[in-house]
């Protein structure tokens, strides 16, 4: 079994296409998992995932998902749980997006908004680190300049070193982008693995427990970007070498 940890906050229920958009993904991203790691994903909301739950299922490894919804509107009681399991990693995990932002700032680093003289994409979406996804816009509109920053959409990678969770890529790498935060001091547990032109760390490797982080999103890969799915092949490839 694969636990699919669902980072969103239920406040995207208050806007039905957002919520709709991101259920959907999240649903998709259950199947792919199923689909590559070859065995059954179970979706935990971050509110019920606690250490006893991984005790209690076994699960082959941890997938930690992105959020929408800024941080600051979070419950840091809700977030206790998943706090605890980033602290002490006991499976082998990888956290995407906001799962990889939380992941850092729980092992002492530090997250911040994208410097404004990097990729300017889109305006600024309101009570949100997050611009929204492309499919979102108005159709035919084409989105203001912000004085914020953010990537988003297919975005290159450049792997700075050779790690398993990369192997079968170049050295550039296309995945698919959603976030206007970025790490901006990294702990000493960890070492960096990728980067990009406008976000200096796009993939961390903890140098002793089974635990990963990628900026990106490798779910949401395409047919003419594979590089994502070859990520997570890799990811569930090494978590069976844990096992």
């Amino acid at each position: 079994m694969v636990i699919f940890v669902d980072l969103e906050h239920e406040r995207l229920r208050q806007n039905p296409v957002l919520w709709r958009f991101f259920a959907a993904k999240t649903l998709e991203t259950k199947y792919r998992l199923e689909s590559i790691s070859g065995t059954d994903c179970m979706i935990v909301h971050h509110r019920r995932f606690t250490p006893d739950i991984i005790n209690r299922l076994n699960p082959r490894a941890v997938v930690v998902g992105g959020n929408y919804t800024g941080f600051q509107h979070f419950d840091e009681a809700d977030l206790s749980g998943l706090n605890e399991f980033f602290f002490e990693v006991s499976r082998p995990t990888l956290a995407i997006c906001g799962g990889f932002q939380l992941l850092v700032q729980i092992h002492g680093g530090a997250v911040g908004p994208m410097a404004p003289d990097t990729v300017k994409m889109g305006g600024t979406p309101s009570d949100t680190d997050t611009p929204l996804p492309e499919e979102l816009l108005p159709p035919g509109q084409a989105p203001p300049l912000s004085t914020r920053a953010f990537e988003r959409g297919f975005v290159p990678v450049h792997i700075a070193t050779h790690d398993p969770l990369f192997s079968g890529l170049s050295r550039k790498a296309y995945f698919y982008q959603l976030h206007g935060g970025e790490v901006k001091r990294l702990p000493e547990s960890f070492s960096i693995l990728a980067g990009s032109h406008c976000c200096r760390i796009q993939a961390i490797c903890h140098r002793e427990a089974p635990v990963l982080g990628v900026q990106f999103h490798p779910e949401l890969y395409d047919g003419a970007h594979y590089d994502g799915r070859r990520v997570l092949e890799n990811f569930f490839r090494f978590a069976e070498s844990k096992s």
